[in-house]
Order: structure tokens, then C-alpha cells, then sequence
């Protein structure tokens, strides 16, 4: 049996997330998805990071649903403390 890596590439990020490579570029870059550059031409997201980024992602859109529109904000900051 074949063990799950514990990196994807961005190309890879990009697929998961149904977002274009650049725009995957982007969010690294701007560091809304956690990234590792391990040489000057490579840079990999730890698998364990973007299922966190998901999973926390899940929950501030349930809470958005759950309140109604308008009301996320005071709910996420709610949460946040």
C-alpha cells in the first residue's frame, strides 16, 4: 500500500481547491494558504495545513449560514475569542 505524502505541490493545491495555479500562487504569496519553499524553484503546502485551512474554512461558513447574512462578522470575531 502506497503511504499519502505529507506535501502537495501547488499544482496539486490548485486541484483540490478547483482555483488556477496562478491564482494558488497568489495565496501562498500572500500567505492565506500555508506554504514551505524547500529550494530556490520548489514550494510544497503540508497536506495537515490545508486540511486545517479547510476544516476552519467549514466552520466559519456554517457559521455564516447558521446566523444569516450580515451577521457572520460579529459571529466570527465571536468565535475568535
Amino acid at each position: 500500500m502506497k503511504k499519502a505524502r505529507a506535501t502537495l505541490t501547488v499544482d496539486e493545491v490548485a486541484s483540490v481547491l478547483g482555483i488556477s495555479r496562478k491564482a494558488a500562487y497568489e495565496s501562498i504569496h500572500s500567505g492565506r494558504i500555508p506554504a514551505l519553499r524547500v529550494s530556490s524553484k520548489r514550494i510544497v503546502v503540508p497536506r495537515d495545513a490545508l486540511t486545517e485551512l479547510l476544516r476552519s474554512a467549514s466552520s466559519v461558513a456554517a457559521q455564516i449560514c447558521a446566523v444569516g447574512p450580515g451577521e457572520h462578522r460579529s459571529a466570527e470575531r465571536d468565535s475568535q475569542k
